[in-house]
């Protein structure tokens, strides 16, 4: 079962005993949650939901780019503030609490923000759309106001001279 809390204020006695009912029916249990601005878009904010949900048995599973969907871009946090802030947070985490990943659910596949340099951003198809994609790395140089894939221009991996094995 796929839980959808936000913030670790969500968690009250009452989400807890709903939660135990439900776990002690053998129901294995996952949250998922949307980055969102102002919410939980806080390394220590984001650390508390993992450590609760943990605790409760709940493994955090997803934390989602926000869709560029009409009426929620005040909610929406950057893509490289977002690894940012996710990378701290499951760095103040241990065992289960660090679960998570950090996804985007592009049309194309569920696109994994793997990690940064000063350099590049990288990402990887999670699962994807066409069977060429699956695990496919997509490495762009950094856009600090990218909220979605198509805010990267430049995806140098296309830009990679091909290498002759000759062995």
């Amino acid at each position: 079962m796929v839980t959808h809390f936000n913030h670790p204020i969500e968690i009250t006695n009452t989400a807890r005993s709903a939660i135990t009912q439900i776990k002690e029916t053998g129901a294995e249990m996952v949250n998922q949650s949307p980055l969102l601005a102002g919410v939980n878009d806080d390394p220590i904010t984001l650390a508390n939901l993992f450590k609760h949900l943990s605790f409760m048995g709940v493994s955090p599973y997803y934390v989602f780019q926000c869709r560029p969907t009409q009426g929620n871009h005040h909610l929406s946090v950057p893509i490289e503030r977002g690894m940012q802030v996710f990378n701290e947070a499951q760095a103040r985490c241990s065992g289960l609490a660090k679960r998570a990943r950090y996804i985007m659910s592009h049309k194309s596949g569920k696109i994994e923000m793997v990690g940064r340099t000063q350099k590049h951003i990288f990402m990887r198809y999670h699962q994807a759309a066409s069977s060429e994609d699956i695990n496919k790395m997509l490495v762009y140089r950094p856009n600090p106001h990218a909220r979605w894939l198509e805010d990267y221009k430049y995806h140098l991996s296309d830009m990679m001279p091909k290498m002759t094995w000759l062995f």
